[in-house]
């Protein structure tokens, strides 16, 4: 029905990692939400921060793969959640990354890369000694950014590996969890 409000829901990845100009505004925080009537087109454009750089928008209830343009228009049909993605500026495809780093133990873990649509690849955290403590198989559904998010619940303080492996590469990164103060 025309004139008829919706929920959106605007968001960025990492956190640090930029910000979104929505329309005449631009949120101090993330995620957040506005209402907006559904027939009027909504503007949003990705803002880096200083050592980032946009990569897509993701809204799966608005388009089915992700927008590489920094500034998209949409109109918010449902309630909708769009993200912004951003990725460090220095950082290539064949780079793995984690957020945050270091990580407060109990507090959930991103790890972040680039794989092709199809990729069959293996995630592997090992401790300090080498032995692997946690193990995934995991298939990227789509060719761009892939984020497999994990809780480091459990883990006592120190440096963990963790590491990527597909049929073309491995790629590992170094996680340093803290004990949590709270």
């Amino acid at each position: 029905t025309a004139g008829q409000q919706q929920k959106l829901i605007l968001d960025v990845f990492p956190a640090s990692g930029g910000s979104v100009h929505l329309n005449t505004i631009q949120p101090n925080t993330y995620p957040w939400e506005g209402i907006y009537y559904q027939d009027v087109p909504v503007t949003m454009t990705a803002i880096p921060a200083p050592g980032f750089k946009f990569v897509h928008w993701e809204a799966p209830a608005l388009f089915a793969n992700p927008l590489t343009a920094d500034a998209i228009t949409v109109n918010i049909a449902q309630q909708t959640l769009v993200t912004a993605v951003f990725i460090p500026d220095n950082e290539n495809k064949e780079l793995l990354y984690t957020l945050p780093n270091p990580v407060s133990s109990g507090e959930p873990v991103t790890a972040a890369f680039f794989a092709d649509a199809g990729t069959a690849l293996v995630f592997e955290m090992m401790d300090s000694h080498g032995a692997a403590i946690y193990r995934h198989e995991y298939h990227a559904t789509e060719t761009g950014l892939q984020r497999i998010v994990f809780t480091s619940s459990g883990l006592a303080s120190g440096i963990y590996l963790l590491r990527i492996i597909t049929n073309d590469q491995q790629l590992t990164k170094q996680l340093v969890v803290t004990s949590n103060s709270k």
